[in-house]
């Protein structure tokens, strides 16, 4: 079992959770990089289609990648720091959860408090759009950190990357798009704070969203069927590859 360290704030306010990770993400397929691009959505594909943009980095991130400094003292190797931001219709970040896979925080706290540091207020993000209007979405993103000898790389990506050596590039995961409240049968929101429940859903090219699973916590199995219906229902923009949609999959905390 993986130990995931999950560093969760809104503007101006951080707290730090230990959660423990199934380590299924990795059986998920291939992650990869986003790009900024817009294709056709078909929602049904005998009836409708509509256009549709996913949120992504302005300026493919350049800013947040030059305010992020490198530990000093991190040994040789490669760390990914992964995340989640809500963003508004308008292209404002509500609220970001952070998580590294690591048995060893010490080690992999200093590349966290950089991509907080880094972040900081410097969020510029498109918004999303369907058929013409400003949507708010679930958006990933990833901070790659590679050290070689005196060598130091970082990277940023539209989504959450696992293995950054096979990771295409020009990739944004799927997005999860409009409303969708917390399940009366799972309780008071409050109550999950400290189990948060990690689900995965395969999002084909159109749209449709199939198998959601629950990946890590646990929870009641009413509740859990409940958040299943609710991802079965929900709306998204397909993950989009070289500027065209393809199928991918979805990871979203609930908390």
């Amino acid at each position: 079992m993986h130990r995931c360290q999950l560093r969760k704030y809104a503007p101006g306010q951080w707290s730090l959770l230990a959660i423990a990770l199934l380590g299924l993400f990795f059986a998920m397929g291939t992650l990869a990089k986003g790009t900024l691009a817009k294709g056709t959505l078909a929602k049904d594909t005998l009836t409708e289609s509509i256009n549709a943009t996913p949120a992504h980095f302005m300026n493919e991130g350049k800013d947040i990648i030059a305010a992020i400094e490198y530990p000093p003292q991190a040994e040789e190797g490669t760390v990914t720091v992964r995340g989640a931001a809500k963003v508004s219709k308008g292209g404002t970040v509500r609220y970001v959860s952070i998580h590294t896979n690591s048995g060893q925080p010490e080690l992999t706290e200093p590349f966290e408090q950089a991509v907080v540091k880094g972040l900081g207020n410097r969020w510029k993000i498109s918004p999303a759009i369907v058929n013409g209007k400003q949507v708010k979405v679930w958006f990933n993103f990833s901070v790659v950190f590679e050290k070689y000898k005196d060598s130091t790389r970082i990277t940023l990506h539209e989504s959450l990357v696992f293995n950054p050596s096979k990771h295409p590039s020009n990739y944004i995961d799927p997005q999860r798009y409009g409303r969708m409240p917390w399940p009366a049968a799972c309780g008071k929101h409050e109550l999950r704070e400290l189990t948060p429940i990690y689900i995965g859903t395969n999002i084909d090219k159109t749209g449709t969203p199939t198998n959601p699973r629950v990946l890590a916590g646990e929870v009641l199995e009413n509740c859990k069927q409940s958040l299943l219906k609710r991802i079965s229902e929900a709306t998204f923009i397909p993950a989009m590859h070289n500027g065209n949609f393809v199928s991918g999959t979805h990871i979203e905390a609930w908390f």
